[in-house]
């Protein structure tokens, strides 16, 4: 019964991470800034 809750984190995770993905990328300017700010 419990084996399916990793396969629902990962999927929930997923699902997260797609609209953050996709905003970082469209911020890519604003990211390249905190990078170089940050010294990385």
């Amino acid at each position: 019964m419990v084996g399916w809750l990793p396969a629902l984190a990962v999927v929930l995770a997923v699902l997260a991470a797609g609209p953050w993905w996709l905003g970082r990328r469209r911020r890519s300017k604003d990211l390249l800034k905190i990078t170089e700010t940050a010294g990385l």
